[in-house]
């Protein structure tokens, strides 16, 4: 469901089934055409603002390019450093959705439960044994770009980013993953 303002209310959208079903049976009056005319500025103004503050950031290659052909990047090693690990981008970001299985003993019986978890942390990858496929801190940096613009892009055609900028924020390395993308770039044009 999309709200959107506009002056006076809002004007909303069902833009799935669920939504259709969750406003089905509420009676509600229709956005005039002067309404809908002001949401498409509003979004036009909105969507023009978005492209001029992240024009510094703009690349060349497409993301599902720079981040799938390039495993190898030292720009992974370079703008890892600053990751604490805390995983608190993964925490606020509305596309991640990894979870942990934990069995835990309650007197005589046991409860699975399913435990929100970040790729970011170093246990994430973690298999019985204790083996670590990502064994390196880099690694889970990485995989975060690569389910984000490479592997998701691949299965659904978008990315797993919405580019709300909540990871920005709250990322205590101040790390922007619009910087680190375009160092990525900025790496493949030096090797030509």
């Amino acid at each position: 469901m999309l709200m959107s303002p506009i002056d006076g209310g809002y004007i909303i959208e069902a833009v799935t089934e669920k939504a259709d079903g969750v406003l089905h049976g509420f009676v509600l009056p229709f956005a005039t055409p002067e309404k809908e005319e002001e949401l498409k500025r509003r979004r036009k103004m909105i969507l023009e603002k978005l492209m001029e503050k992240n024009s510094e950031f703009a690349t060349v290659r497409e993301y599902y390019e720079l981040v799938r052909n390039n495993y190898n990047s030292r720009a992974w090693i370079e703008e890892s450093s600053r990751c604490v690990g805390c995983g608190a981008c993964t925490n606020v970001c509305p596309t991640c959705y990894c979870f942990g299985l934990a069995d835990h003993k309650l007197k005589e019986k046991y409860a699975r439960t399913m435990n929100w978890d970040s790729c970011q942390f170093s246990g994430f990858s973690r298999m019985a044994g204790m083996l670590n496929p990502r064994e390196f801190h880099r690694q889970h940096f990485e995989h975060r770009y690569d389910h984000k613009f490479h592997h998701f892009k691949e299965r659904y055609g978008f990315y797993a980013c919405t580019g709300c900028g909540r990871c920005i924020e709250v990322c205590l390395g101040k790390i922007d993953m619009r910087n680190v993308l375009r160092r990525v770039e900025q790496l493949l044009c030096e090797k030509g």
